[in-house]
């Protein structure tokens, strides 16, 4: 058995966990999690950025040269290739400015969550003697390092259902207890990791 990978995910209206998949089962827990949510998406997107600013800077020169070499253009056409590049920057400021807002939401919603959960009692801690620097290769191994958390076995999972609902994925769990577990993230991996563990039992998995 092994770790197959981690994905944050809403399981109540103002409730988000961190979930570490194995292939016996996941640990759920909660925590700062919806800053987290957007890593691999906001990954994906600064190299598209990246690559799109890079590869306009040298279309622009480009286009600069090849117009350099045309005689009487007029000025207001020589300059359009700058125009296109200052345009292609206040695009990119703009993204990162609405990242770096939606990033600042993330982390107050996460911080109104610890102190919901520490004005209940409620506390993560690590069980005494459980090792720093090792990885878990099984759930339930993780799970005895860690005081607080909701372990969930595979062998306990009857079908997994995935659904697409606008921006979001969404996962029904249905337990052997009759119970169901709803988790909802805008990363992919979330509907990935857990329909491996019942894989082509439900819709869209």
């Amino acid at each position: 058995m092994s770790r197959r990978g981690w994905v944050a995910a809403q399981s109540g209206p103002e409730d988000w966990h961190l979930l570490s998949v194995f292939d016996d089962g996941w640990v759920e827990v909660p925590g700062f999690a919806r800053s987290l949510a957007d890593t691999r998406a906001n990954r994906r997107k600064a190299l598209l950025v990246a690559g799109a600013v890079v590869g306009g800077i040298g279309l622009v020169w480009l286009v600069s040269w090849l117009l350099s070499r045309i005689e009487g253009l007029p000025l207001a056409v020589q300059v359009l290739p700058v125009l296109a590049l200052l345009v292609l920057v206040v695009i990119l400021n703009v993204w990162r400015a609405r990242t770096a807002l939606r990033n600042l939401r993330q982390v107050a919603g996460d911080q109104r969550q610890a102190r919901r959960q520490k004005a209940a009692g409620f506390r993560i801690t690590r069980t005494p003697g459980a090792p720093l620097f090792r990885r878990a290769k099984t759930a339930e191994e993780y799970a005895g390092w860690i005081e607080g958390e909701t372990h969930v076995r595979a062998t306990d999972v009857v079908e997994v259902a995935a659904v697409r609902e606008d921006k979001m994925h969404v996962v029904t769990v249905r337990l052997s207890d009759g119970r169901s577990k709803v988790y909802r993230s805008p990363d992919g991996k979330l509907t990935e990791l857990l329909c491996r563990l019942r894989p082509g039992v439900a819709p869209g998995c």
